[in-house]
């Protein structure tokens, strides 16, 4: 509603003290705080977290290397990737699949 507002509703009952009136319930409200419980553990589980996805992402790319250079060396790379429709992971697959 805005410190105005509340002021205009206020002054029929209290025509002197409605300003101030105002002024402290908005005081009050800037001084509170609410501390929801947890949010301290937070500091320590995020960072945590976002260590171990890090290090999943430099995981999955040395894989992804790995499968690149196999295939590479593969006799078949050639012919599988040139398909319509077939990268390297699903030559990849395939080769797997099929042995």
């Amino acid at each position: 509603a805005g410190r105005r507002r509340l002021v205009e509703l206020i002054r029929p009952k209290a025509p002197r003290m409605a300003a101030r009136l105002i002024d402290d319930v908005f005081d009050a409200l800037d001084e509170q705080t609410v501390a929801v419980p947890g949010t301290g553990t937070l500091d320590i589980v995020i960072p945590s977290l976002a260590a171990s996805l890090a290090a999943v992402h430099t995981q999955r790319r040395a894989m992804e290397a790995q499968i690149n250079s196999l295939l590479e060396a593969h006799p078949l790379s050639e012919v599988l990737t040139s398909m319509p429709g077939v990268g390297v992971r699903t030559a990849a697959v395939l080769l797997v699949t099929v042995g």
